[in-house]
């Protein structure tokens, strides 16, 4: 049976690279001074639709794939103390220096109180605040919790280090934004930015590493690592744009989490995905002069795998929304932050919808900005200062309420607030 099984497998290797080998269209998009390679349906790898359903490994990223989840499963049997995972590879630190570089002046650099741990699996990394001591079950200070951001994905830019305002932002115990009415100290939480598939620090993953089962593993790499080392904590995982889905689809896979935060989340409708691809890239390519934003691997990868994440028809956003609210073996509190004017999307149709079924999902909340449409799409940008503000400040409520709740019914006593 094993032998017909490996013929099976080789018979099927030869056929998918045989038609990855014709399916290839790669499509120029220009304009004034930028030159742009958009290779939506361009496959550095075989497409492998076997692979989810039967496990067959027809590619090297996939073996990866199913290497990462493993390593998932074994660290939550396991459970490992940290010079176990040291030693084994499952994370190191790199404690070189981390700058904010600064748009338009290249010369300028900002160093950060920051550093990485990187995730040699989930061939990625992420940054967390430099004084983080890491231990195994280890208290969280004086956080609330801790919280796993996602960027969005198809941009040169589009990487954890857009996230660094907002991560030390919601790191920084005396910010205005954190303080909540009818709570005596401010919200305060230990950002982890995460590079989730193909951005940043994992820009060199595989390129299937942008398939959605890929992208959850990665961050379920991240959450089982910060789970040993803050057992106890509240863990919340927030998203924008691609990162939203991600955080979402998380969400549905997984319970293990006190709360989940998406940004303008991205809809992966196969109907409107090509649109939505078009759309962007000429949205880039009409405010970027001199630097080509839409050729890097991540995009390519978003193109070709953004509509496998619950692509269910054309009624896509409510179906995925009633399998959130009935897949789940409990309810995951989810905030959903929108964009009104949000030019990334088919508008007012993306907000209605996204309104209209999160209604039928226990404990989602939707919060909709009536703001410009240059800063509808990244609402944690600090373009726009009484925006970030208000974002900040919506989501220190969101974790408050879930905090708060869990301390008053667990009797634990509140961190110290310093």
């Amino acid at each position: 049976m094993k032998v017909l099984f490996l013929i099976f497998q080789f018979i099927v290797s030869i056929s998918l690279s045989t038609f990855s080998a014709t399916y290839s269209v790669a499509s120029v998009v220009q304009c004034k001074n930028v030159s742009a390679v958009s290779a939506r349906s361009s496959v550095e790898n075989p497409i492998n639709p076997l692979f989810l359903k039967f496990g067959v490994v027809t590619t090297d990223g996939d073996r990866q794939i199913l290497e990462l989840r493993k390593m998932n499963r074994k660290i939550e049997r396991d459970r490992p103390d940290v010079s176990e995972m040291i030693r084994v590879g499952y994370f190191s630190l790199k404690e070189t220096p981390v700058y904010q570089y600064k748009k338009g002046v290249p010369d300028l650099e900002q160093p950060l109180p920051l550093k990485v741990i990187e995730l040699p699996f989930a061939k990625t990394g992420m940054y967390v605040p430099k004084e983080l001591e890491i231990k195994s079950h280890g208290g969280i200070g004086p956080y609330d919790g801790y919280i796993i951001i996602l960027p969005g994905i198809g941009t040169n830019i589009s990487n954890a280090t857009t996230l660094f305002n907002l991560g030390l932002t919601l790191e920084n115990g005396k910010n205005p934004a954190l303080k909540v009415e009818g709570r005596d100290r401010r919200v305060r939480l230990l950002p982890v930015m995460l590079d989730a598939t193909l951005n940043g620090l994992g820009e060199n993953s595989p390129f299937e590493f942008g398939k959605p089962e890929a992208a959850v593993e990665v961050v379920r790499n991240a959450h089982n690592i910060l789970k040993l080392l803050f057992p106890n904590a509240p863990a919340f995982i927030a998203g924008r744009s691609h990162g939203g889905l991600i955080a979402l689809e998380f969400g549905r896979r997984y319970q293990d989490i006190s709360g989940l935060i998406a940004v303008n989340p991205t809809v992966s409708d196969a109907r409107l995905h090509p649109i939505l691809v078009q759309t962007s890239e000429n949205n880039a390519q009409a405010v970027v002069t001199g630097t080509p934003i839409i050729l890097n691997r991540s995009w390519r990868a978003y193109s070709l795998y953004g509509s496998e994440f619950l692509s269910l028809g054309a009624d896509f956003i409510e179906k995925f929304f009633a399998r959130l609210a009935f897949g789940r073996k409990k309810p995951i509190p989810t905030l959903i932050l929108l964009g009104k004017n949000d030019p990334s999307y088919p508008q007012p149709d993306y907000v209605d919808f996204i309104k209209e079924a999160a209604a039928a999902v226990p404990l989602t909340e939707v919060e909709v900005y009536d703001v410009p449409a240059g800063s509808s799409h990244d609402l944690w940008s600090r373009r726009e200062k009484r925006l970030f503000r208000d974002v900040v400040n919506r989501m220190a409520s969101f974790v408050a309420n879930i905090t708060d709740a869990r301390e008053i019914s667990s009797g634990e006593s509140l961190p110290s607030q310093e």
